[in-house]
């Protein structure tokens, strides 16, 4: 097709007078089609991209839920902790109910002694589709004494009565970590996988 300097614009040259008696051409259809493909493709992108933040954003808000529930469950007293019979009669408040958990973690099944707790860190794992509801994520908790995790009365004078080891043994940090993949072809990738954490800190109020 050779085309000609006219006066004429170009969509006037393809359907114009000339050529209104014999209908539209495949070359024709063809420049239409490859002109809506064009225009078409900005849109089809930017709702692409519309759609991968929205799924992003929901699952950061998923991860921050799984996060916030889990941590409250154990702060609140929504774990049940270790039971004896002085424990039923006792009203056991955040601190003494986490504490007992490190104790059960330290010394299961046996009888624990204060001058020597052999602290261990309570960790609680939950993996992909093992979580009710939320296959596509995973929870790690993390309870133990703070700053130091396993302080030992051995190590300061006056051991177990020790102003100091008192100090340390009277905060609690929960520590809540949950990992999720925006593919299943991601998980367990440390460079794709995305995480969410939160910890707060329990204290015994007696040594504040």
């Amino acid at each position: 097709m050779h085309f000609i300097r006219t006066g004429l614009k170009p969509y006037k040259l393809l359907f114009g007078a000339k050529n209104r008696g014999r209908g539209i051409t495949l070359l024709e259809i063809l420049m239409a089609i490859a002109i809506f493909s064009f225009s078409i493709i900005p849109i089809i992108m930017f709702y692409r991209y519309t759609t991968q933040a929205n799924l992003k954003s929901v699952n950061a808000l998923h991860a921050a839920n799984l996060a916030l529930t889990k941590l409250e469950e154990y702060k609140f007293g929504g774990v049940i902790a270790p039971m004896s019979p002085a424990a039923e009669v006792k009203k056991w408040g955040e601190y003494e109910r986490l504490l007992e958990l490190i104790k059960e973690e330290s010394n299961p099944g046996t009888d624990w002694s204060p001058f020597a707790p052999a602290w261990k860190v309570y960790e609680r794992f939950e993996d992909y589709e093992t979580i009710p509801y939320f296959p596509d994520f995973k929870r790690y908790v993390r309870i133990s004494f703070f700053p130091e995790e396993k302080p030992d009365p051995a190590k300061y004078p006056g051991g177990y009565f020790s102003p100091e080891y008192k100090r340390l043994i009277s905060r609690i940090q929960i520590y809540v970590e949950v990992k999720w993949a925006e593919a299943k072809i991601d998980r367990n990738n440390a460079q794709r996988e995305k995480k969410y954490t939160l910890y707060t800190i329990v204290t015994n109020k007696i040594y504040q």
